[in-house]
């Protein structure tokens, strides 16, 4: 679906993506974070159970490990407060498995194999499917686009400015890969949106640019010529073409928005305490459920202020 609606983002904070990572690294998945051996030292108590000083530790640690695309800013990196409540989130998760008779796989985790469950419980109807369209139209919509190919312009020849016929441009291309040996140096840069596509003009995006080139000098020092191929229009799709899309994004959110109100429930009737008396914070049940991607609060229930 990707290819033909635009999808809105799901937030822009980095830290539960830098969690997430951290956690599969640490290996936390059928296990809880208060698996440890007796008399260990802990740092909080959740209900019945505890969560371990190692695994807190260590979970604070591997989020400060590099990141696979890059390191993150400072005030993208989780806090220990983050650190704590997503242990916590990780306990009364394991006690709602348990309360439910469900059993982990052992390269499963308590959050996939609630989702898995709350899954086989959501069946909504094509009304329902329709009204959750027209409520996210705008997600189910495609700007217009264009498609580029780029080459890379021989020395000398960085300050041409007459038009290049097709054949011109792609004798281009081919010369382009004699000087790289057969390797080919010259290719299909994709379709883009405005947004997406820096080395083209923002007011020039319509069918009357195909055929146009552009050149774009690189900071590396090489120049490219780049050509507008084709055009697409923009378009809103219909119920019927993304029906599919939208019981997948509904039932996401519907996972969402249902492990959120599990662990609102939960924190608020379950005792947590925080016992390392160098952790000067503490976890209130709203903002344990907060850190939970998914709809407000009081979306959920109107008792549920996420104020």
């Amino acid at each position: 679906m990707t290819d033909h609606c635009r999808i809105p983002s799901r937030g822009r904070d980095l830290r539960p993506a830098v969690l997430a990572t951290a956690f599969v690294i640490l290996g936390l998945t059928a296990c809880s974070p208060d698996d440890h051996a007796p008399g260990q030292p802990i740092v909080a108590t959740v209900g019945s159970s505890s969560i371990s000083k190692e695994s807190f530790d260590r979970l604070l640690d591997l989020s400060r490990q590099p990141q696979p695309f890059g390191n993150m800013p400072p005030e993208a990196l989780p806090s220990p407060k983050d650190i704590l409540a997503e242990l916590v989130k990780e306990v009364l998760l394991g006690h709602e498995i348990e309360d439910r008779g469900l059993s982990v796989a052992s390269e499963s985790s308590f959050r996939d194999t609630l989702a898995e469950a709350l899954t086989r419980e959501f069946d909504p109807t094509t009304e329902e499917l329709e009204q959750w369209f027209e409520a996210n139209k705008h997600s189910f919509s495609r700007s217009a686009q264009l498609r580029f190919l780029n080459v890379p312009v021989p020395n000398g020849a960085e300050n041409r400015t007459e038009k290049l016929t097709n054949r011109e441009f792609f004798a281009l291309c081919e010369a382009a890969d004699t000087d790289a040996g057969g390797f080919r140096r010259w290719g299909d840069i994709g379709w883009h949106r405005t947004s997406h596509a820096l080395w083209w003009p923002r007011h020039q995006w319509g069918p009357e640019v195909v055929g146009q080139d552009r050149r774009q000098h690189w900071p590396e020092g090489h120049s490219s010529l780049i050509r507008a191929m084709h055009y697409r229009p923009p378009a809103q799709y219909a119920f019927k073409q993304v029906i599919d899309s939208c019981r997948l994004l509904m039932t996401e959110d519907f996972i969402q928005s249902e492990i959120r109100r599990i662990l609102m429930r939960r924190a608020r009737t379950t005792a947590i305490a925080i016992v390392d008396e160098t952790l000067d914070f503490d976890l209130d049940p709203a903002s344990i459920a907060r850190t939970e991607p998914g709809p407000a609060l009081e979306t959920l229930d109107p008792s549920l202020d996420d104020t």
